[in-house]
């Protein structure tokens, strides 16, 4: 099949979960035997991947929704190339893409991250909501087919605006052949100073609210009772933009951006997840038990993600529980974890995950 993927995002590099999943949908659509062209904001890398990839100017939020450039560049790519499916990463630019199709438009398969206007109703931001969902609703309504990333998504969308035809389920998935156990490196031990006391991890991109916020939580309400247990702990806050710098005192490291995330991810002892809003399924989880990495989450941290009754490896607690949650992992046999994590992160394999649906039926007949 000829696919276009298109986000209206700059999606490059991929340090954001919405980043991670177009670009990996785009990747192995393509060792699939597809013909994919992505379409992305502003940034593409200078070295192609096997896939085509093609940028537009997008020079602020309002362009997120209305876009000339977007539409100018898909039109002709349209007319140029006539793709069976064009699949919609986010809602935002479904005016600008409906203003590219032709009067006999390909198949619209609409790959919903999270439920957007649930999201911002969440962050308590309610003018934003309502004009999401204007987007959103348009969206959901029109598309041909539509994705979510878990039951409980499709339940929302349902809940929200009403139950339709051909909704597929495509869970966040992982790569595993990047993300896996391994020794921790040294040379990052020694610059961290986290030679010894667990270390406990937490990793995003600051510049998106929920994970700030959770960054916030973990210092200024976590913390303290983490240490009363585990006084040798150390913190390491990983990602772009952080909310704020290290406080050696009280033991919390912040690296800021990081090249190679999963040697980063492999000096931590447990992941924390005190997420109390967001939505979709979330990346860090499933990125953290793939390298061997035990989670404790809060239930919104952790949404959309069936974990077996007998996988010890991740445990799904209320916000004041977390630190308990820690010592119940950090006292647990850690080959045994590692094992239990790994396994569990393997079904979420990116191929094995998009190998489920059956892309073909996906077209105008």
């Amino acid at each position: 099949m000829n696919i276009f993927i298109v986000t209206p995002y700059n999606i490059w590099p991929t340090t954001y979960g919405g980043a991670v999943r177009t670009f990996n949908l785009a990747k192995t659509l393509h060792s699939l035997g597809h013909e994919v062209t992505l379409f992305s904001a502003n940034t593409i890398p200078e070295n192609q991947y096997d896939f085509s990839w093609k940028s537009f100017l997008s020079a602020n939020k309002a362009s997120l929704f209305f876009n000339p450039n977007l539409t100018n560049t898909l039109k002709n790519e349209i007319q140029r190339r006539h793709p069976d499916l064009i699949i919609m990463e986010f809602p935002y630019h479904y005016f600008s893409l409906k203003r590219a199709l032709p009067p006999n438009p390909p198949f619209i398969l609409y790959d919903a991250h999270n439920v957007e206007y649930d999201r911002f109703k969440r962050l308590q931001k309610p003018w934003i909501s309502k004009i999401v969902r204007v987007a959103e609703k348009a969206t959901y309504k029109n598309a041909d087919a539509v994705i979510t990333v878990s039951e409980t998504d499709k339940i929302k969308f349902e809940r929200i605006y009403r139950k339709r035809k051909n909704v597929l389920i495509l869970e966040n998935g992982v790569d595993t052949n990047t993300f896996f156990p391994g020794t921790k490196d040294r040379s990052l031990i020694e610059k961290y100073n986290i030679s010894s006391g667990p270390v406990i991890l937490y990793f995003g991109a600051y510049d998106y609210l929920p994970n700030k916020q959770a960054a916030y939580t973990l210092k200024n309400t976590l913390w303290k009772k983490i240490k009363s247990i585990f006084p040798t702990a150390k913190l390491l806050l990983i990602g772009k933009h952080p909310p704020f710098e290290s406080s050696y005192t009280e033991d919390i490291i912040v690296t800021g951006a990081v090249d190679d995330i999963v040697s980063h991810i492999r000096l931590g002892d447990a992941l924390i997840v005190p997420l109390n809003s967001g939505g979709g399924t979330r990346l860090k989880i499933i990125e953290a038990l793939a390298t061997g990495i035990p989670v404790a989450s809060t239930p919104i941290g952790a949404e959309g993600i069936k974990v077996p009754t007998d996988n010890k490896s991740i445990i799904i607690s209320e916000l004041d529980g977390l630190p308990d949650a820690l010592f119940t992992l950090l006292n647990h046999d850690k080959h045994t974890l590692s094992t239990d994590a790994r396994n569990f992160a393997e079904t979420y394999d990116w191929t094995s995950l998009i190998k489920r649906i059956e892309w073909e039926t996906l077209q105008k007949k």
